[in-house]
């Protein structure tokens, strides 16, 4: 998969509001994501974001029985970031309800001292009315993310 995904040279354009959103954040950041960590960093530099984040964890970093929303590569990231998390409030957002089985799963592998709290970005098209696994804040633009840190 890796192959066809690095030949794919489609440009990646963020959504409206991201990159402004992800340039006032002054905190630990990383990136999990099953996609390969070669094209994430690649979008990054185009944006001249790739120093916003301490760590980049794509599908070829991972096992493949170790996929998300196994909590594998979050633990990972978050040991690139901090070493060993503790007392810490995480916050991983995504946009599948895979995405907050993910979050509840690395809360559930990692020291009980940290919180890790989901957010669903409703901005892609994400409905979660349907979904069992519920995130614990929705957002329909980037910007109302940095409400959430700061509160």
């Amino acid at each position: 998969m890796e192959v066809y995904q690095l030949k794919n040279l489609t440009p990646v354009e963020l959504f409206p509001g991201i990159k402004q959103t992800i340039d006032q954040i002054h905190l630990p950041q990383g990136i999990c994501l099953q996609n390969s960590a070669e094209n994430i960093r690649q979008v990054l530099i185009s944006n001249k974001l790739l120093k916003k984040f301490n760590a980049i964890i794509g599908y070829d970093d991972i096992p493949a029985t170790a996929q998300k929303p196994s909590a594998i590569s979050g633990i990972k990231c978050l040991e690139y970031i901090f070493g060993k998390a503790t007392n810490k409030i995480i916050i991983y957002i995504g946009d599948h309800e895979g995405d907050v089985q993910f979050a509840r799963n690395i809360k559930n592998e990692i020291d009980q001292s940290n919180t890790v709290i989901s957010i669903i970005v409703t901005y892609s098209g994400a409905d979660t009315g349907a979904w069992t696994f519920k995130p614990d804040y929705e957002i329909s633009a980037p910007a109302e993310l940095l409400k959430i840190i700061n509160s």
